[in-house]
């Protein structure tokens, strides 16, 4: 994150906090996109795995880390993930897919 322009930029100025988000964004889309694409080809194992995986990272972080970075970005990650996991939830008609959902919920409220 130190090496990304914040500042003053040539059309307007970037907050440190903005690009916090951004290079969460950046971090955590590969992530997103196995998720996706086990999910299409219908790997429902793997993509709980993943799944599953992704949420407990990203919580571990939210809570546990203390980097500097949280700082700025304290609370980015866990709402990437609730976006991650509505889309999902919206598209999702699988009853394992959906259940997969319920136990990422879960994690939120541990």
């Amino acid at each position: 994150m130190w090496d990304r322009p914040s500042g003053s930029t040539r059309f307007r100025y970037k907050e440190p906090v903005e690009a916090a988000y951004e290079l969460v964004e950046e971090v955590l889309k590969p992530f997103a996109a196995q998720l996706n694409k086990y999910r299409k080809l219908g790997m429902l194992v793997q993509t709980k795995k993943v799944g599953l995986g992704l949420a407990k990272g990203i919580i571990k972080f939210s809570r546990e880390s203390e980097t500097e970075f949280r700082e700025f970005a304290p609370d980015d990650a866990l709402e990437w993930l609730g976006g991650l996991v509505m889309e999902w939830e919206t598209e999702c008609t699988d009853e394992i897919e959906k259940q997969c959902i319920r136990d990422i919920k879960k994690l939120f409220h541990e």
